[in-house]
């Protein structure tokens, strides 16, 4: 796992800013770096040796005999297979590394080559002789790639905060962007909170040439229902991902999983202890009553016979770890203060690869999203003076008053019922916190992948929004400023478009499905027990620990917000707040935007 930056086209600042943006990403990659100036481009990388961690490895990686360079970061779950493809057809390797596959497999099949890769990566390849640069990123958008166009030619990194301490980007915030942030909690790609910054989508490859930038997208998920008939749907999901979990266990260096004791993390777990042995589980203990999970762990892993590491960590601590995790937030985020926390952790225990239960949620219903859209969506179409009457029955979904209210007098929302159970500022509420044109717009949430049936829409929906604007952005972010990359076996590609394909009387309410799937590896108690989430006590720290602290940055935000918040609409928020009106969420939310844009280079 890597950092990756480079410049095409730039005049003499190029070498100077690519060696700024690297040192900026230093957490990404502290076991080597190297810069590499090309003619007509300079290529730049830290890395984190995960495959391979001899020098052979080392990046940018040269191909003299094509005139190509690459610099990489992911994993090719499928490179052994790739490599013996390749050198059957003539390629010489000279290391062991998933690195050296992605440059030899570009060199043989060209930019079609992303077809063949399972796994997370994004990286880029200039092609000297072509001069030509190939940008690409993974199916699901697990690993970032962020890009802007200046007079002067192309400039890309891994981070936002890179392009920035590179010197050739603007520091200047995009008020569209930051309307999808306080819609949604972050903001929507392919917009970043930095004007004129882009992030290539997921899914998507791009090639800059002859000064201009075009983009095309590879992979197109087809999730036709199949005919179920009498298969035994559990037994297949749990082999699709046995393989998965078997194929991300491939590492050189110290791996673990991270187990909280839910089902998503225990069933990997489970599957990790049969395709290792004596694998490493981790997890974390917070003195406070509101995170006693641990129990839920410990039997986990007595289960599984686990090398269980738990992390304690205190109130104080997690207080003071807030600086440093909202350093290592690369856009804002109303999330990611807990994936900071587990990852500094895991990295604490000595672990360099860990696997994560993320994207079980998205795909087999998690939140129990199904009913409740499709009841807010039966519900659009009553009477209007029925209608009138559904906050008043607001107690049958968990849904916030004002958004009931909102979806009665409305009808509408963007994103349908779903953008209105995703959403954290109403759209008047967001109106009223910028000073752009309260467009909600580019904050759509929209079908990214097609979806046979409801079920199956609400998961596109997740996969394309939530997802990969919150959950794969902060993952990557918080766990690479500890050095630590972490991977997602439900985000295997094909088991996607499996999940995708199935219908919704398949998959179950509310992960049935998995918890069939996951039947005789795991107590009892684990596949009954109701969804609970990995819980930072934020509520409680803006009624005490942090009420001076936020107050005070609220009433103060950063100079940079001036353009595009209302300071005094913010402050509302938090007034609001404080006299028992609204959820933390959104003060905490207006919180983190202020303290990530402080944090800016």
């Amino acid at each position: 796992m890597c950092g990756v930056a480079g410049t095409v086209g730039l005049d003499d600042r190029a070498l100077t800013a690519v060696d700024a943006m690297c040192r900026q990403m230093h957490a990404r990659g502290p076991d080597d770096n190297g810069v590499e100036v090309l003619d007509g481009a300079v290529l730049g990388s830290t890395r984190l040796s995960i495959i391979d961690p001899s020098p052979s490895g080392h990046q940018p990686m040269l191909d003299p005999d094509r005139g190509t360079a690459l610099v990489y970061n992911g994993m090719l779950y499928n490179f052994r297979e790739l490599r013996q493809e390749l050198s059957a057809l003539g390629e010489l390797f000279r290391s062991d590394c998933d690195t050296e596959v992605v440059l030899r497999a570009y060199g043989r099949w060209g930019e079609r080559c992303v077809e063949r890769f399972r796994g997370m990566f994004a990286f880029a390849i200039w092609d000297n002789r072509k001069r030509r640069l190939f940008l690409a990123r993974d199916r699901l958008g697990i690993k970032p790639l962020y890009y802007a166009e200046t007079p002067f030619g192309l400039v890309f990194a891994s981070q936002v905060k890179a392009l920035l301490a590179g010197g050739l980007v603007d520091k200047r915030l995009s008020a569209s962007a930051l309307e999808t942030y306080l819609a949604f909690g972050a903001v929507s790609e392919p917009q970043t909170a930095i004007d004129g910054v882009s992030a290539l989508s997921a899914g998507h490859t791009a090639v800059f040439e002859n000064g201009a930038l075009s983009t095309s997208r590879y992979w197109h998920p087809m999730p036709e229902p199949h005919d179920d008939g009498d298969r035994d749907e559990a037994h297949v999901l749990h082999e699709l991902l046995a393989d998965s979990v078997n194929e991300h266990m491939v590492s050189d260096a110290p791996l673990g999983v991270f187990l909280s004791g839910g089902l998503d993390s225990s069933l990997l777990a489970a599957l990790a202890a049969q395709s290792t042995p004596h694998v490493r589980t981790v997890s974390v203990e917070f003195d406070q009553p509101e995170s006693a999970e641990n129990r839920y762990a410990r039997m986990v892993a007595e289960r599984i016979g686990s090398d269980h590491v738990t992390v304690p960590l205190s109130a104080a601590e997690l207080i003071a770890t807030l600086p440093r995790a909202f350093d290592a937030m690369d856009q804002p985020s109303f999330d990611g203060i807990n994936t900071y926390i587990v990852s500094r952790a895991a990295a604490q225990t000595g672990l360099k690869v860990a696997i994560s239960g993320l994207g079980a949620d998205e795909l087999f219903d998690g939140y129990g999203y199904f009913r409740r859209v499709a009841l807010l969506e039966r519900a659009r179409k009553l009477p209007r003076p029925l209608l009138r009457t559904l906050p008043a029955v607001g107690r049958l979904l968990p849904l916030r008053p004002d958004k009931l209210a909102y979806w009665s007098r409305s009808r509408t929302y963007p994103g349908g019922a779903y953008g209105l159970l995703r959403t954290l500022f109403l759209p008047p509420d967001v109106k009223s916190l910028t000073r752009a044109n309260g467009s909600l717009t580019p904050a759509s949430p929209s079908l990214f992948y097609p979806a046979a049936d409801l079920y199956g829409q609400i998961t596109a929906l997740d996969l394309g929004h939530y997802t990969r604007n919150v959950l794969l952005r902060d993952t990557d972010a918080m766990s690479m400023a500890n050095s630590l990359e972490v991977r997602v076996p439900y985000l295997d590609h094909r088991l996607v478009e499996h999940a995708l394909r199935l219908p919704s009387h398949v998959k179950g309410h509310r992960k049935q499905l998995l918890a069939q799937a996951a039947d005789g590896l795991l107590p009892d108690k684990i596949l009954t027990r109701p969804k609970h989430g990995f819980l930072v006590p934020f509520e409680r720290w803006l009624r005490q620990e942090l009420v001076a602290e936020v107050e005070a940055t609220l009433a103060a935000p950063p100079a940079a917000l001036d353009d595009v918040i209302d300071a005094g609409a913010a402050r509302r928020v938090w007034a609001d707040y404080r006299d028992g009106r609204g959820t933390w969420l959104r003060p905490w939310s207006l919180y983190a935007l202020a303290k990530w844009t402080e944090s800016l280079p």
